[in-house]
């Protein structure tokens, strides 16, 4: 089947396609499996033939207990697989093999760890103007900040983005993705125990358990299926809180649940695992199969839109925007580093005062410029904190493809320079006039 675009009306574009930001995506994916090799544990599966679907208008949630393989599909799904790990099965974006590494046709973000570079990136999409950044922060108290950044909103990938909000917060949070799901978007998210209200969000469910498959589909009819297996979900319980309670094998009963666990409704995790894998296969895996088949069909392709892709240029300059915004605002970066050597300028100032014009007097100008160039130099190690934090943020911006290293790098450049122009500057002009080095101030771009 030939590579087909999905043409517009001539009103509603005036290239007349879809751009890539607007062209609907189906995931289907089949007999994952993923392995990884040991030298001293040997062979180990992570993922045992996964297979399953999302469709436009759909958001899925992937739930399992901590170890069960949630963030490895995702990984897997969003084109992420660390080369340590071996992939098997099929992967397909509407029917196509998918490209989805390196951000192609996805965004994934975490929501685990705060972004502190969020208000900026709000108003600066790097990647395409045409697909604006969409951006729903949640604020806990002031605590935390989880943005959910769609800069390809077509397809989103969220791993845990409730992680350290409160109940409200998370609430708001998965409603601003519901409404992206409701607006054509196709959304993934591993959430790992949501409240009851959050759980409602989401129309399809994936339950892992030690990497197989023990549930998949409709979410609100994953209570039946619990019950079928003879695990019913009692009155008034979270029934994510009921799902995970029966398949969590990492603790065991205490001696006040012995009694539940000897009935093996609940205590006995092994039996509760074969049981829903055992009616997930005989009721619903061969549907979902099906399923599988036929949104595997080759459809409209997924296509790139190079037109919309700003020059390096465009990015070089957002991104020195970003950071320099960022570098004005942490005042541990530029400004504590500037107190900090014009004190120490200070002290090497009254060390040379007033050096006169003798040999000796030459020797030791020699000396007070090597310290004041070396500490210079080693006072730079003060920002490296944040530049750890720039890195993490390079990192998931890198893996979507938003720039290349080259703009990274020259952006960075470019927005320490006035901050390092006004230290070098303020220091030299403290050291100059009590050291003495010329008194007419010729040199030193002063003149009285």
């Amino acid at each position: 089947m030939s590579d087909t675009v999905l043409n517009v009306g001539p009103g509603e574009n005036p290239t007349g396609r879809l751009t890539y930001a607007e062209q609907p995506v189906t995931l289907t994916w089949k007999d994952l499996t993923v392995t990884t090799s040991s030298s001293t544990a040997g062979q180990g599966v992570i993922l045992a033939g996964v297979s399953g679907y999302v469709e436009p208008g759909h958001m899925l949630a992937i739930m399992g207990p901590s170890g069960c393989g949630k963030s490895t599909m995702l990984d897997c799904l969003a084109g992420r697989t660390p080369r340590s790990l071996v992939l098997t099965g099929s992967l397909l974006l509407n029917g196509h093999v998918s490209k989805m590494s390196h951000g192609v046709s996805a965004s994934r973000h975490t929501g685990r760890t705060a972004d502190r570079h969020a208000d900026c990136v709000r108003d600066t999409p790097l990647h395409s103007p045409s697909a604006s950044a969409s951006c729903d922060v949640a604020r806990g108290q002031g605590e935390g900040l989880v943005t959910l950044e769609a800069v390809h909103p077509t397809l989103l990938f969220l791993d845990e983005p409730t992680s350290g909000l409160d109940s409200a917060a998370a609430f708001h949070v998965m409603a601003a993705v519901r409404s992206l799901a409701e607006r054509g978007r196709t959304i993934v998210t591993v959430i790992h125990q949501p409240a009851s209200e959050v759980y409602e969000l989401f129309d399809q469910l994936c339950l892992l358990s030690k990497g197989s498959v023990i549930y998949f589909g409709a979410a609100a009819a994953a209570d039946a299926a619990f019950s079928a297996a003879g695990l019913p979900c009692p009155a008034n319980r979270n029934p994510a809180d009921h799902f995970l309670h029966c398949i969590n094998a990492d603790f065991k009963p205490e001696a006040s649940d012995r009694a539940a666990a000897a009935d093996g409704k609940h205590g006995n995790v092994d039996r509760n695992v074969s049981a829903l894998i055992s009616q997930y296969e005989r009721t619903a895996k061969t549907q979902v199969l099906a399923d599988v088949s036929r949104l595997s069909a080759p459809g409209v392709k997924y296509v790139i839109d190079a037109e919309n892709t700003p020059s390096s240029i465009t990015q070089a300059m957002v991104l020195s925007r970003r950071t320099l915004v960022n570098n004005y605002r942490n005042i541990g970066l530029y400004g504590l580093r500037l107190a900090m050597f014009v004190m120490l300028c200070l002290c090497i100032g009254t060390i040379y005062l007033k050096l006169g014009n003798t040999w000796l007097d030459s020797y030791s100008r020699t000396a007070l410029l090597f310290f004041i160039v070396a500490f210079l130099t080693f006072m730079s190690i003060s920002g490296f904190p944040a530049f750890v934090e720039d890195m993490a943020v390079f990192y998931r911006e890198r893996q979507n493809n938003y720039y290349e290293v080259s703009t990274f790098v020259i952006s960075n450049t470019v927005a320490s320079a006035p901050f390092i122009l006004i230290i070098s500057i303020a220091s030299s002009l403290v050291v100059y006039w009590l050291v003495g080095l010329n008194y007419s101030g010729a040199r030193c771009a002063w003149r009285r």
